[in-house]
């Protein structure tokens, strides 16, 4: 009796840790779709398919160096992709055979921005995005439409946690981390709201689960 018991509260252990996880990516999404942007849960291997139909229709779409392979595979699935690096752009199909061009050049025609987060925020339904070389701000200000890969893992409930995590991310010289809260938006006149006017009018976060979502 004793051993069964023993063998049992890990299993108890693993229902709490599973059902906090849960609750905290619900929590997230519903802040998120507070404000304005979508959230949808998809298994690792769906990623790419899942942005592709997203950016359906958007035209050029940068990806982040944080997510390289994600540039190949949205190139195999017909998307125009491109990989960013350096403030550099390889893999767009008018560029030729991954020849480099410039990011401010191509920035002014993209239709989306792809960038991975490296933590979020339940309480606010935020994402950070940063630091990397910097072009993670661009990607997901300039370009009217904003994919934003999120492992569920990197979901923490309160500011206070998120920032503990950021803290060694920001150590260095000139990093700088993004918090985004849904599409661009302001009030500035005649308090009357307008989407898009400094950055994006379309947020889309996805979170990456290993069984698909908690929906």
């Amino acid at each position: 009796m004793e051993a069964a018991a023993m063998s049992a509260e890990p299993a108890d252990r693993q229902c709490q840790v599973s059902d906090f996880a849960r609750a905290l990516q619900e929590r997230f999404a519903a802040a998120m779709e507070m404000n304005s942007g979508t959230v949808k849960f998809v298994p690792e291997h769906a990623v790419a398919a899942e942005v592709a139909r997203l950016v359906c229709g958007d035209g050029v779409v940068l990806v982040d160096e944080a997510l390289p392979e994600l540039a190949a595979a949205l190139r195999a699935l017909d998307v125009d992709a491109g990989e960013v690096s350096r403030a550099e752009v390889t893999g767009l199909r008018g560029a030729g055979s991954r020849q480099p061009v410039g990011l401010e050049e191509v920035l002014a025609t993209a239709g989306a921005g792809v960038t991975a987060a490296v933590v979020a925020v339940a309480a606010t339904g935020s994402v950070v995005i940063g630091p990397g070389k910097g072009s993670e701000g661009l990607l997901g200000t300039l370009p009217p439409h904003h994919v934003v890969v999120l492992p569920a893992s990197l979901i923490e409930p309160e500011i206070s946690d998120a920032l503990t995590r950021m803290a060694p991310l920001v150590a260095g010289p000139g990093n700088r981390l993004v918090f985004v809260s849904g599409p661009s938006r302001t009030s500035d006149i005649e308090l009357t709201t307008v989407v898009g006017v400094h950055g994006p009018l379309r947020l889309d976060v996805l979170v990456v689960t290993e069984s698909g979502g908690v929906r």
